[in-house]
């Protein structure tokens, strides 16, 4: 139904909305929340008077239309209970708190990997099993969200196929929130070691040549015996010269694609040390 495509279509707008707006992120995800409530319900409302055209418009529906919006709604309701929860102590007890989060995701994706493996690769010889309601239901959980409670708006799967959304999200926003907590932990640790001297020690050079010198440094043993993690590295020197270095395995990549002179910096570095030594030389000998 065209109805469906424009509700979901008006929803996605409004989430769009509330996510580039001002409001504090914890009203961001109240508005969030109540947008995907009242998105689902317009549906719901709209199925009890009007039924699909088709077999094939009633799959679609419950395999993708509605998780889409019912995924982001359990989500956001996650998202909710994350920031209650989180430790507000030192980060390594934040880590602590994401990873087991990340855990407990990835064990409630093991128990249903096979429907996994199943939305994964866009089968369809089930769907008629999972997907509609005028069959027989079977695997139906006793707990089913007071947002999936109607039998005329819910199959035995459609829940599982919004999980999967679900699992997609959180899994992307704890990534975000453990690289932010690195940020965070290299930006104490530089602030903690960073003397005044070093403030407004901008790069002038580009970007490509001080990635090609800080993998040179590591190659050489000469950070940590060349255990040094590369990141940590990059964001001590983006920190220290006050540099984005962006997609710094990008860059390394297309260094180690030059047809000629994959180190040409670092060549250069050499060249210009060696001038200035024979010219310090030369000074010292006419006087």
């Amino acid at each position: 139904m065209k109805k469906i495509d424009k509700i979901i279509s008006d929803y996605s707008t409004k989430l769009g909305k509330v996510d580039k707006s001002n409001l504090l992120e914890s009203n961001k995800i109240i508005e969030s929340v109540k947008l995907s409530v009242l998105c689902l319900e317009e549906l719901r409302l709209l199925l009890k008077h009007n039924d699909f055209t088709s077999m094939e418009s009633e799959i679609n529906f419950f395999k993708y239309q509605k998780p889409f919006v019912y995924g982001r709604a359990i989500y956001f309701l996650q998202l909710q209970k994350f920031q209650t929860d989180k430790p507000k102590s030192n980060i390594q007890e934040q880590r602590n708190f994401i990873e087991a989060a990340i855990r407990k995701l990835e064990i409630k994706k093991y128990k249903q990997r096979e429907f996994f493996r199943y939305c994964r690769n866009r089968e369809k010889r089930l769907d008629k099993i999972y997907f509609l309601r005028s069959n027989e239901q079977y695997e139906i959980y006793l707990d089913t969200a007071r947002l999936d409670d109607d039998p005329q708006f819910s199959t035995s799967h459609c829940k599982k196929a919004a999980e999967i959304i679900e699992y997609d999200l959180l899994t992307s926003f704890y990534d975000l929130e453990l690289n932010n907590l690195l940020k965070l932990e290299n930006n104490v640790t530089i602030k903690e070691v960073k003397p005044a001297v070093l403030n407004n020690l901008s790069w002038t050079g580009t970007k490509t040549e001080l990635v090609e010198m800080i993998y040179g440094l590591i190659a050489s043993g000469s950070l940590r015996n060349g255990k040094a993690e590369i990141k940590k590295v990059v964001k001590i020197c983006e920190l220290i010269f006050e540099i984005d270095l962006g997609n710094f395995y990008k860059t390394y990549g297309e260094i180690k694609a030059r047809d000629q002179d994959p180190t040409k910096f670092i060549d250069k570095v050499k060249l210009s040390l060696i001038q200035k030594i024979n010219l310090d030389n030369n000074r010292i000998n006419r006087s």
